[in-house]
């Protein structure tokens, strides 16, 4: 299978499995949890993930590990990449108020991303209108 097939369908169901998943920080439904699946599906190995049940537990578990943010654990994890030069699969960093929580998305293809963006409270899949700030090649 080539690389490009294989990113479109670990895409794809990634996008399937996060769909009908509502944002919740104990549910599995945060941008963390989209992006572990997607690496995951693309033959990675993230270290296990504590489970949190809010945002001051996220932001416990980051720490943890060293983090003092998510770019910083996604620095720790893959390749950083120009974020022009990001493809289907790979993960950006848009912009956030919470300076420990950036909005980490998926790219799906054709300018747009998935991920959980304002206070939609579901999956959403967007085409922004600012560059995002950081990107990494899955």
């Amino acid at each position: 299978m080539s690389t490009m097939l294989k990113r479109r369908e670990v895409t794809q169901a990634t996008l399937e499995y996060f769909a009908s998943k509502p944002f919740g920080w104990s549910t599995g439904g945060t941008c963390v949890h989209l992006v572990r699946k997607q690496l995951v599906g693309m033959g990675h190995k993230p270290p296990p993930m504590k489970a949190f049940r809010s945002a001051i537990t996220a932001k416990k578990a980051l720490q943890s590990k060293g983090w003092k943010n998510l770019a910083e654990m996604m620095d720790g994890l893959l390749p950083a990449i120009a974020p022009a030069r990001a493809i289907v699969g790979d993960v950006v960093e848009m912009p956030s108020d919470d300076e420990a929580f950036g909005a980490l998305a998926v790219v799906i293809g054709n300018g747009r991303l998935m991920g959980y963006f304002g206070e939609a409270g579901l999956l959403t899949v967007v085409q922004p209108t600012v560059v995002p700030l950081a990107a990494w090649r899955t």
